[in-house]
């Protein structure tokens, strides 16, 4: 028995970073679920609502508020598309597999197909997928995406996105609950950074203090979606195991408790990360300020697009208004819009 029973309250998380948003953002929510939708990527009502009420393109929009149209796009194209994979075969409680044996078998599958879509001329050893797999796994739509990523990325960019999928989609091979590892969170950085056309380096993010502040930004974003979207799960039972894995002890007995810990220790990494962003900013190279910013954006684009939490279903329980910001962006947006 809950010992604090009553309306969850979502906590509000530390992000003092203004939103900017290109003005294109309710053309491109329309235009991916239209995308979506005539993709295959909307086979049930459920994730035919989550899909077309996700909005991707407020979230594109909010990251990369001064690219092109095209490039947003693209961007939200490949969020909805990783969501499908989520939700279809990666989800722990797919409807029809209910032995964990059965939902990892099938989850590997899916891995290994769309794995194999990344390497130029299939998976080594030559495993061959046929065309009920393209149709069920949608690889169609994932060469396409990437044939035309490749035409704006450079060829590191593209690599290091390459990478990161098949790290996030490898990690899906497991025996659940998942351990730390790669998350969704790193190639949809990736490809924020290819969608605006940022000029960092991979030399220069395997520098020390780049790594570590990319790697708290992907963090932050992780924690800021589990808390974000924690108080719209139909039950404790369904709140504790969205909760970030530190906080899951306990949680089932006070879940508001673990929700305002959670903000806390968000709170505390916002702080570290902070700090070393302006540790940085002085002596930066163009290409690492552009970086910095861009990263800036992105986690405020995470922070608005989770908080609403139209991704998840249920309704929103309490929040409370936001803080005040406090830092501008380090560069002045050029397309978007102040809000």
């Amino acid at each position: 028995m809950r010992d604090d029973a009553g309306p969850l309250v979502v906590p509000e998380l530390h992000c003092p970073v203004p939103p900017v948003v290109s003005p294109h953002a309710r053309r491109l929510d329309r235009a991916v679920a239209a995308w979506a939708t005539a993709n295959g990527l909307c086979p049930t009502p459920g994730l035919r609502h989550r899909i077309t009420h996700a909005r991707f393109g407020t979230l594109a929009a909010r990251t990369c508020p001064d690219a092109t149209v095209e490039r947003m796009e693209l961007h939200a194209q490949w969020l909805a598309l990783a969501l499908f994979y989520d939700e279809a075969f990666f989800r722990p409680h797919r409807e029809g597999l209910p032995d964990a044996t059965g939902r990892a078998s099938a989850a590997a599958d899916a891995a290994m197909a769309t794995v194999s879509a990344l390497v130029p001329g299939g998976m080594p050893g030559g495993l061959p997928r046929g065309e009920a797999d393209r149709r069920r796994y949608r690889l169609d739509v994932l060469s396409d995406l990437l044939n035309r990523t490749g035409t704006m990325a450079r060829l590191e960019q593209y690599s290091r996105l390459g990478t990161a999928l098949t790290l996030w989609l490898s990690r899906q091979v497991r025996e659940e609950p998942a351990p730390p590892g790669p998350t969704a969170a790193t190639p949809c950085l990736i490809m924020a950074e290819i969608a605006s056309d940022c000029p960092i380096t991979g030399d220069e993010l395997a520098g020390d203090c780049l790594r570590r502040l990319t790697a708290l930004a992907t963090e932050r974003a992780e924690w800021c979606l589990r808390v974000h979207t924690a108080a719209r799960r139909r039950s404790v039972d369904e709140l504790v195991p969205a909760l970030p894995p530190l906080l899951r002890q306990g949680a089932e007995h006070h879940p508001q408790r673990a929700l305002d810990r959670a903000a806390r220790l968000h709170d505390e990494s916002a702080c570290t990360y902070h700090r070393l962003e302006r540790s940085l900013t002085p002596l930066a190279t163009p290409s690492v300020l552009a970086y910095l910013t861009l990263l800036r954006g992105w986690l405020r684009a995470q922070y608005d697009w989770s908080r609403p939490a139209a991704i998840m279903p249920g309704p929103l329980i309490v929040l409370p208004s936001a803080r005040p910001f406090t830092t501008a962006r380090l560069t002045a947006p050029v397309g978007g819009v102040a809000l």
